[in-house]
């Protein structure tokens, strides 16, 4: 077996590092993690997810579930390099987190300065939900949001949070909602305190299901 040298690489090496500080530095990582993971760089990956703005609310159309089980999605999501909270792994490990197959998830998407401060909180947005007769969510729709949607795109909705609408989720004996999260130290999948009196920011948006179509 031959032998490589620092010197038969330090041109590479240079190629590289022009490239991770140019322009298209993301894609460039993003290209050399795939490479690492043993996937193609170059594969271009083809996606129905979608988004558009309607009188104030955002309408998400997203690929069609896999029957991914909430083990596979924590699975899944962490070999994309995104993070899996604690409490999310906790609710996807929940029997009553059931996934599904061939269904396209549509969501209306609120964001929460459609609230006062005083009337942000768990019970209220519920009810706005079932007045504008949208229907809670699988929870499955926020991994497969949270897979398709990057955090450049969240954050060009003006959301930190994304909040799933679904039935809470008991975790640690407390009621769980799973959310959508860009932070600082990376993209999340988490969950959060789904307490009808519970507060939420300015900053966070919440989801609820369209009509659902079979493929």
């Amino acid at each position: 077996m031959s032998t490589i040298m620092f010197s038969d690489v330090r041109g590479v090496l240079n190629d590289l590092n022009e490239k991770l500080a140019g322009e298209k530095a993301n894609e460039t990582l993003e290209g050399l993690k795939k490479f690492l993971r043993g996937e193609n760089p170059f594969e271009t990956v083809t996606t129905t997810a979608k988004w558009e703005v309607r009188e104030g609310v955002i309408y998400v159309t997203l690929p069609a579930s896999e029957g991914i089980t909430g083990p596979q999605w924590i699975k899944r999501l962490k070999k994309k390099d995104l993070r899996v909270s604690e409490y999310a792994e906790g609710l996807l490990k929940s029997k009553d987190f059931k996934p599904t197959t061939g269904v396209v998830h549509k969501l209306a998407i609120l964001s929460g300065k459609t609230f006062s401060d005083s009337e942000r909180i768990t019970r209220t947005i519920r009810a706005e939900g079932k007045k504008r007769g949208w229907d809670e969510l699988n929870p499955e729709a926020i991994c497969i949001l949270r897979e398709n949607f990057s955090d450049k795109e969240l954050e060009a909705m003006g959301f930190y949070w994304i909040v799933g609408i679904h039935e809470p989720i008991e975790v640690g004996g407390d009621p769980h909602f799973l959310v959508a999260a860009r932070h600082d130290d990376g993209s999340w999948l988490g969950a959060t305190w789904a307490d009808p009196g519970y507060g939420w920011r300015g900053s966070s948006a919440f989801a609820w299901s369209l009509p659902q179509v079979s493929t």
